[in-house]
């Protein structure tokens, strides 16, 4: 399923992630067996929708181009469907945001998206991220772009856990 959606045409460009089906089999066997990167597969309608990514940022290159805290977590995600009526963008990235904040040991959200992705920045500031500055990575020029959950919880208060 995923070799099928990194080599949609729109996916291609962004996510580079296009490989032969035994690299990219290779690339999660790799990295499932650590704790530097996890994934997951969301489902709308228990229909396979998006994917995403998470992963300490002082544990990636992103931690390269700002400050890292070791609280900082970054994110990645793809959503799949390409008819609009079934893309659900925004509650699928509010579904990630508020599970990476459900994580009590994260203090930042870190996204590090290419300078191709207007719609991809467009869903994260809708979400509260907002960028720091265009980075120009090995193999991209990105926003790097910041979440704190006040400013998620600015634009979504019914998303703010009640206090016990």
């Amino acid at each position: 399923m995923l070799h099928e959606w990194f080599h949609r045409e729109h996916a291609i460009k962004i996510w580079q992630m296009n490989w032969p089906i035994r690299q990219l089999e290779t690339y999660y066997r790799t990295f499932l067996a650590g704790d530097l990167l996890y994934a997951y597969i969301g489902e709308a309608n228990g229909e396979p929708a998006c994917y995403f990514e998470v992963y300490w940022a002082c544990r990636d290159l992103v931690g390269d181009y700002y400050e890292v805290l070791p609280t900082d977590y970054g994110t990645h995600q793809y959503i799949a469907p390409v008819d609009p009526k079934k893309k659900y963008v925004s509650p699928f990235t509010q579904c990630m945001v508020d599970y990476v904040f459900a994580q009590p040991q994260v203090g930042k959200m870190v996204g590090e998206g290419s300078v191709d992705s207007l719609a991809s920045l467009m869903n994260k500031m809708h979400v509260g991220f907002r960028i720091e500055k265009v980075i120009e990575m090995p193999h991209k020029k990105a926003n790097l772009n910041f979440c704190y959950r006040e400013w998620y919880w600015a634009k979504f208060p019914e998303y703010r856990p009640k206090a016990e």
